[in-house]
């Protein structure tokens, strides 16, 4: 038997890759408390789930359960009879304790129906890939044969805008995830673009 954990999300909330091989028996893979990252999870495993188990049903440890039921609708979801897990409820706490993070960071996916991404770089990337450096947009680039123009790159603080600079990406600057006087004057004055509202920035890609 190989047990292995895993943080996932934005809290690093440990998740648990449970996988035998049977032993001449029915083989077992089980995922435990897949709170978010269901491509990252995915992207582990060995064989299908054939369980994905819930210890409880905190928003931190459920982030990513539809998403890997859409992907593995055979494996069987086992939780405890006495916990609360309708969706909206447990989005609702998510909400309320993470504020933008819950968006920012695709908790929302696994309640909303959105598409998952084509390509997530998280944070299971090693420290000099990952944000302020401009790697991870340079290998999208790479990956999908675009141009610096053909992105943009949507962040709230300097170091996402750091990330668009040396990339040389447009940026744009959600200014919806905080309500800091000093960091919204630095993003009105240096942003290409800068929006208050998700529905201002939908109307920009979209209108």
């Amino acid at each position: 038997m190989k047990v292995r954990c895993v943080k996932v999300g934005p809290i690093q909330t440990n998740c648990y890759i449970v996988e035998d091989d049977g032993h001449g028996k029915k083989p077992f893979c089980a995922v435990i408390d897949p709170g978010d990252d269901a491509q990252f999870i995915t992207g582990l495993l060995d064989r299908e789930p054939s369980h994905i188990i819930i210890t409880h049903c905190h928003f931190d440890h459920i982030g990513a359960l539809k998403a890997l039921k859409r992907i593995f609708p055979d494996a069987v979801i086992a939780v405890g009879e006495h916990e609360n897990h309708d969706p909206e409820h447990i989005a609702e706490t998510a909400v309320s304790a993470l504020g933008s993070f819950f968006y920012r960071y695709g908790m929302s996916d696994s309640f909303n129906g959105l598409p998952e991404p084509d390509i997530v770089y998280g944070w299971e990337q090693p420290k000099e890939r990952r944000k302020p450096s401009p790697w991870p947009l340079q290998e999208i680039m790479r990956r999908l044969s675009l141009k610096p123009e053909q992105l943009l790159m949507v962040d709230d603080l300097k170091p996402g805008f750091d990330m668009a600079q040396a990339a040389h990406v447009p940026f744009a600057a959600a200014c919806w995830a905080y309500d800091v006087p000093e960091i919204k004057a630095f993003m009105a004055r240096f942003s290409e673009h800068c929006f208050d509202t998700p529905e201002d920035l939908e109307k920009f890609l979209f209108d």
